[in-house]
């Protein structure tokens, strides 16, 4: 069988039966082609007469719903039914289709030889038959919210949600059978498996009992009814014994294994049952730590390239072509030993204010929350105008210099000065890469309002 093709991100498109066939693949059955899922399982067939099972309408051995990769499918299947719906939509409604394509011919030759989907639209029917689907969406939703005392009793008491999620997962997906078991009809109709468990149960843990079951059924085909068989025709273990691979009663004494086999149809059925359900059980297992495998590669490679970038802007800020201060929380600052400062999301790296080996109160100006000049360089303030906001031009000085009213970032106190960018002759860019301005040289004053 060829090993289906499956990223398990799930980053493909997905069918009903594309995580199927991985596991009929690790199990050993299935499909011999990617992608086709096999059979639909029949469902319930009817009884097969003179084959042990119970009362009437009792399912029967060898019925499909006993094979335990029939029976999940079945709940895989309706499992997407439920929480999929449109990987089973019909793409007609009362006859008329429900799309159209939405491109002209030639458009979509050239999506076909591109190997992508051609686009498509609704038509007018199927704009109805998503009106209606929403209508009956709303009507259930409406009656499921309604609980009386007696469903609110019950659904305070369902212990579903405390089970471990892959246990959840185990029994959602094996939902999917409400037909008769081997004691009779399913007058519930609840979700039960063919030997009469509820699969969903308010108090009970399906996925731990299928273990159960299996390691019980092994003790007792293995133990008590070996043993059984092995005094009623005198035989050792050699002539007698039960083999767990094949599920049935071998050896070099046929009679006693013909007889074995033949008495315990419906207990070696129940036994290839429960393996095989536990078997999915390990194999969901299997599945969930290859992904968390394939999660944290994918999250390490994610993060790296975010600290590589991260790096790249904080050096940008220490050379001027990056807005704000060197971040001292992230590793390219804390390398660095940068300090101080404060957080602003207006700058490249949502940090201002900080320096080296300092408390930071010495740049950025009011942009970060500190002073709006640095005192340890004289008659300079800070006039860049990516520290500004809420700028507003109210004169012109004696030598024509625009003189403005302006606020800092994440400060209401209004300044008034000059745009650096403006008196390139009296600007100095500062440590932190902003510019300010040596008012000495100009004839505006600096001040505040």
């Amino acid at each position: 069988m060829v090993k289906p093709v499956v990223d398990f991100m799930q980053n493909y498109t997905q069918t009903p039966n594309r995580i199927y066939d991985l596991y009929q693949y690790y199990m050993g059955g299935g499909s011999n082609q990617p992608g086709t899922g096999g059979q639909t399982p029949p469902g319930y067939q009817s009884p097969i007469p003179g084959s042990g099972g119970g009362g009437i309408g009792a399912l029967q051995v060898g019925s499909p719903m006993m094979n335990p990769q029939t029976f999940y499918k079945q709940g895989y299947d309706a499992f997407l039914k439920r929480t999929q719906p449109e990987l089973f939509a019909k793409d007609t409604f009362f006859g008329f289709p429900t799309t159209r394509q939405d491109v002209n011919p030639v458009d979509a030759g050239a999506y076909l030889a591109a190997g992508m989907e051609v686009p498509t639209a609704l038509t007018k029917a199927g704009m109805m038959q998503q009106q209606v689907g929403k209508a009956k969406t709303g009507i259930a939703n409406m009656l499921s919210n309604f609980k009386g005392p007696l469903t609110g009793i019950l659904s305070s008491m369902d212990k579903f949600s405390t089970l471990p999620q892959l246990d959840q997962q185990f029994i959602e997906r094996a939902m999917g059978y409400r037909g008769p078991t081997v004691f009779g009809e399913n007058t519930g109709g609840g979700y039960k498996d063919p030997f009469g468990l509820n699969v969903r149960s308010a108090f009970g843990n399906y996925a731990e009992r299928v273990t159960k079951e299996a390691n019980k059924m092994t003790d007792l085909l293995s133990g008590k009814m070996t043993d059984k068989y092995q005094g009623m025709f005198d035989t050792d273990d050699e002539g007698l014994s039960f083999d767990a691979t094949t599920g049935k009663f071998v050896g070099t004494n046929a009679a006693a294994v013909a007889k074995a086999n033949q008495m315990n149809k419906m207990n070696l059925a129940k036994y290839n049952f429960y393996t095989g359900m536990n078997k999915q059980r390990e194999f969901n297992k299997k599945i969930y730590e290859q992904n968390q495998k394939v999660m944290k590669k994918q999250v390490a490679k994610t993060q790296a390239k975010v600290d590589n970038n991260e790096n790249n802007i904080n050096k940008g800020a220490e050379k001027g072509t990056k807005t704000g201060t060197v971040n001292p929380h992230s590793n390219y600052g804390k390398s660095k030993g940068y300090t101080g400062g404060s957080h602003n999301p207006h700058t490249d790296t949502g940090w201002s204010g900080s320096s080296k080996g300092g408390s930071g109160k010495s740049s950025g100006g009011k942009k970060g929350g500190t002073s709006a000049t640095d005192s340890s360089k004289g008659n300079l303030g800070f006039s860049d105008i990516r520290l500004k906001e809420n700028i507003k031009l109210v004169g012109k000085s004696n030598s024509d210099i625009n003189i403005y009213n302006f606020t800092y970032l994440n400060d209401p106190t209004v300044y008034q000065g000059a745009m650096a960018h403006e008196v390139p002759w009296a600007s100095v860019k500062h440590d932190s890469g902003y510019l300010m301005v040596d008012y000495n040289k100009i004839d505006v004053n600096f001040k505040k309002i």
